[in-house]
């Protein structure tokens, strides 16, 4: 549960939240588990599927209208357009 005060964000954990940094929740879940990101029709759910050694299979639910990406590939995009290797429209098509 998070509250705002005086212009800072609190977690009940009490620990603050320094305005315009990005922070990190870090939660442990088990198999089939899930985790809630906003509220209302717009919200998204994700699931543990399956944990097996290294690897994580997580199943997404989201509103058809929000996209969803890896972030190495996003990365790797932004890299190669920055060479000059890509136009924003190539990536935008894959």
């Amino acid at each position: 549960m998070q509250f705002t005060d005086c212009g800072l964000s609190w977690t009940m954990g009490g620990i603050p939240k320094r305005p315009g940094k990005r922070q990190m929740l870090t939660l442990t879940r088990k198999p089939e588990e899930t985790i809630v990101i906003g509220d209302g029709p717009e919200r998204i759910e994700v699931i543990v599927k399956e944990i097996r050694r290294n690897q994580v299979r997580l199943g997404i639910v989201a509103p058809e209208n929000v996209r969803i990406f890896r972030k190495e590939l996003i990365e790797r995009e932004e890299t190669q357009i920055s060479g000059g290797d890509l136009s924003c429209e190539h990536v935008m098509k894959e």
